[in-house]
């Protein structure tokens, strides 16, 4: 070997190991750097003209396992789905009290049977009547706050989403700033730039808002997708829209998010605009859409379910009571049935006017099945086929004693002479129409009152007049699984009767669903694809005849009103101003009663025992995450408090098992790409003996070029 070849190898050495210090000083400096990854340097065999000729670096490179990195991706993406579930059931849990609080729907409604059970041995106490109507209001109050907070969830949940969807855009338009810079520095042969770290964080921090999928070319660019296939980055980077609100209630209906690719030049999208909720398959985001559109819907409908079927009990039993003494008027509520419907009860039903000591003045009983009334045990006349003729006929049987009117959906019944008037059901025979009997019905004497219907079953019949404006119009949508809004549909309003109203809406629909009236007046939509589509109510400007109730009100159509049974149930304000006003006692009528009897006796408690009674054997429809059922109110509630704690406890342990994943990837991943300080000082220790060497060759090579210019002179 010739000197210059001992001197050459020396040089090379030097300048090798040179470089392989300087990197593991690198390392060792950043032994704390947050994202930072270890550098290894890879030398090579130097040659020249097939001889060897000493080494050379021939790169620095970052100690990535790509596994492991696509293992991190994973378990961020895991980890920011079940946290999002985690933090926003936990803090539907809380809303609901501690044990000691009382404040869940099962402690109320306990509340209220205790009352009851107090008033049932003094039903004259006026203090066991406050008692019961506070405790009626605090269930109310209770169940509407429950019910507020699930909106308040979805709000906050709406808002968070709102952030995340700006993140994501900043994420990507960084991620596609950085792959220009680290392109050029890998094509220059330094595929260890400072700035590949930074992209990585990026990267991480991406696949916890949503799941993606990465891959890297051999430039050094990588390229983003969702599971989907949508491309997030590429040359430039994809831009989401969220569309923000002030706040959520039952009714609200949120708008579809949007993601577009963007020209990396000129910023013009690269073709059409698409849901991006369907390309959202993981991560943050994934969590807070479910939680928005399906789990905090579907805890809000069995809310709603409870409420409106607590009215429905209880309000059965108090309408088929009175006070005492009889109150001179009952007013109903707005049903949104027409005086020209048909009739459509059976079974049979009676009306009293009474004295202001509970004597009987006049008797009206009503035999819907045989479509007759008899006053004071009289002949039978007809009442006709219609609610319209029936009031009518109502309204002359009770001639001087009171009278019957039906104006826009509400019927009014009223006694003169400082009288008062009650409704009674046969006991062997109770009057009926759609499940509900006469006073039911028509809510002449409800203890409970909502801001929407507690009962879709309208009792209407596909030849009835649907009773709706020609060209008034209901707008619809239809949100898939993934959250997004696949299809949009509007209802004219044509035909004339409740069975072309139902051939209107399924002509709508289309492909989206089919509508249906069952035998109770209902009308049903069973979406297309099963029930993880939702009908969602978008707009609607009908009203049924002078009435206050829209086509979709009247009907339930859409989960919204479910869910704003919750939110609007109170006492009835004459009860809740007037305790007194709560109907304890019963109409004690005979075939032998007659005028001047006592029919109705302050004392009676055969009215609070109907309201004892009345939670014991309720039924629930199909809400949320519960099917149809009967089951006393007591253990819905309780069921429906146990299942937002389960799931409250399922989701924190989802979340815990999510996060011992990610932490033990994260170890395997830092043990892979950290610095270790022993395992560098070790390589530090043996590049600068290799440094010392390649020195020591140089030297020697200089003695040898001494010694023969010696020998030359």
């Amino acid at each position: 070997m010739s000197i210059n070849a001992i001197l050459n190898n020396g040089l090379s050495a030097l300048l090798a190991n040179q470089a392989a210090l300087r990197t593991t000083s690198t390392n060792i400096a950043n032994v704390n750097t947050p994202d930072y990854v270890r550098r290894t340097v890879q030398f090579q065999t130097q040659t020249a003209g097939g001889v060897l000729a000493g080494v050379e670096m021939s790169s620095v490179r970052r100690s990535v396992d790509q596994f492991l990195a696509s293992e991190r991706w994973s378990a961020a993406s895991d980890v920011g789905e079940s946290d999002a579930a985690a933090r926003f059931l936990d803090q539907l849990q809380k809303s609901l009290g501690g044990v000691s609080d009382k404040r869940d729907p099962a402690s109320r409604l306990a509340a209220m049977t205790e009352g009851l059970a107090q008033l049932s041995a003094d039903p004259t106490s006026v203090a066991g009547r406050a008692q019961l109507v506070q405790k009626m209001k605090d269930f109310t109050q209770g169940i509407s706050d429950l019910a507020s907070s699930v909106q308040d969830l979805r709000a906050k949940a709406d808002a968070e989403i709102g952030d995340a969807v700006q993140r994501v855009n900043d994420l990507t338009s960084r991620i596609a700033a950085l792959n220009g810079p680290i392109q050029r520095a890998t094509l220059q042969g330094d595929s260890a730039s400072a700035l590949t770290d930074e992209r990585d964080a990026a990267v991480r921090e991406l696949a916890s808002l949503l799941e993606i999928q990465v891959s890297q070319g051999s430039t050094g660019r990588i390229n983003i997708t969702t599971p989907t296939g949508f491309t997030l980055v590429s040359e430039s980077a994809a831009e989401a829209t969220h569309i923000d609100l002030s706040g959520a209630s039952a009714e609200t209906v949120f708008a579809g998010m949007t993601v577009v690719r963007k020209n990396q030049d000129t910023g013009a999208p690269i073709g059409p605009a698409e849901p991006f909720e369907r390309h959202i398959t993981g991560g943050t985001l994934r969590g807070l859409l479910d939680l928005r559109d399906v789990t905090l819907p579907n805890i809000a409908a069995e809310i709603g379910a409870l409420a409106a079927s607590t009215a429905e009990a209880y309000n059965a039993a108090h309408n088929a009571s009175s006070a005492w003494p009889a109150p001179s008027a009952l007013t109903g509520k707005d049903t949104g049935l027409l005086a020209t419907d048909s009739l459509g009860f059976t079974g049979k039903t009676s009306l009293a006017v009474v004295d202001a000591q509970g004597k009987l003045v006049r008797r009206v009983d009503v035999d819907f099945t045989a479509g007759t009334l008899s006053v004071d045990g009289g002949a039978s006349t007809a009442i006709g086929g219609t609610i319209g003729s029936f009031v009518g006929a109502l309204n002359t049987a009770l001639g001087g004693a009171g009278s019957a009117s039906f104006t826009n959906g509400v019927l009014s019944l009223s006694a003169t002479g400082g009288n008062g008037i009650a409704v009674s059901q046969d006991a062997a025979n109770p009057s009926s129409r759609a499940g509900r009997g006469f006073a039911h019905t028509f809510g002449l004497n409800d203890v409970f009152v909502s801001s929407v219907p507690t009962n879709f079953a309208t009792g209407l019949k596909s030849t009835d007049a649907h009773g709706f404006t020609t060209g008034q119009t209901v707008d619809f949508a239809i949100r898939g699984a993934t959250g997004e809004i696949t299809r949009r549909f509007t209802y004219t309003v044509s035909g004339s009767t409740v069975g072309d109203m139902v051939t209107g809406l399924n002509a709508a629909a289309g492909a989206a669903g089919s509508f249906a009236l069952d035998g109770e007046g209902r009308i049903t939509f069973t979406p297309t694809g099963g029930s993880a589509n939702r009908l969602e109510l978008e707009g609607d400007t009908t009203l049924r005849g002078g009435t206050s109730l829209s086509l979709t009100e009247m009907f339930g159509l859409g989960q919204s009103y479910q869910m704003a049974q919750g939110t609007g149930l109170s006492v009835r304000s004459s009860v809740a101003n007037n305790p007194g006003a709560l109907a304890l006692a019963q109409l004690d009528l005979t075939s032998t009663t007659a005028v001047g009897d006592l029919v109705l006796a302050s004392a009676d408690n055969k009215g609070v025992l109907a309201l004892q009674a009345a939670g014991q054997n309720a039924s629930f429809p199909v809400a949320g995450y519960a099917s149809a059922r009967v089951a006393s109110l007591s253990e819905y509630a309780a069921s429906l408090v146990a299942n937002i704690g389960q799931r409250a406890a399922t989701a924190s342990n989802s979340a815990s098992d999510a996060l011992s994943l990610k932490s033990e990837v994260e170890e395997r991943a830092i043990q892979h790409e950290g610095v270790n300080l022993d395992e560098e000082l070790a390589a530090m220790m043996v590049f600068q003996q290799a440094y010392n060497a390649g020195a020591r060759l140089i030297t020697t090579a200089q003695k040898l070029y001494d010694e023969l210019l010696n020998i030359m002179r």
